[in-house]
């Protein structure tokens, strides 16, 4: 059991953001565009598709970071840094918490990542 403890670590938070971010989509994402009106096709622009992309690596990257593989490097840094974080005494359990927070989040944003088509309509050929 303590081989798999690692693997359920990582992907509790993954598979929670994924189920939100689905549940987001399927549920709430229909009735913003209903409001959104005209302005709709916005939302599934290339732009906006472009910027979610960077959306997702930010916590990606943070949550590579603050994984546990890499937490001692990090804490090292972040230790040697202590301006970056003035306030706030870097531990491994806020590390831990980043890395659960960052896995969550970037798995609900490729979840509920925005179609290239409003869903129900064609593109005209």
């Amino acid at each position: 059991m303590d081989t798999l403890l690692p693997f359920f670590q990582a992907a509790a938070p993954l598979m929670a953001g994924a189920l939100s971010g689905m549940m987001f989509k399927t549920f709430v994402y229909p009735m913003v565009l209903a409001r959104l009106g005209s302005l709709a096709g916005l939302v599934n622009s290339r732009g906006n598709r472009l910027m979610g992309l960077l959306f997702v690596a930010v916590p990606l990257g943070l949550a590579v970071l603050c994984h546990s593989s890499n937490a001692e490097k990090t804490l090292a840094w972040l230790q040697a840094h202590p301006g970056l974080l003035s306030p706030v005494q870097p531990t491994p359990f806020l590390l831990q918490v980043t890395f659960h927070a960052a896995a969550f989040y970037c798995a609900f944003l490729l979840a509920a990542f925005p179609d290239p088509s409003p869903r129900g309509q064609v593109r005209p050929e």
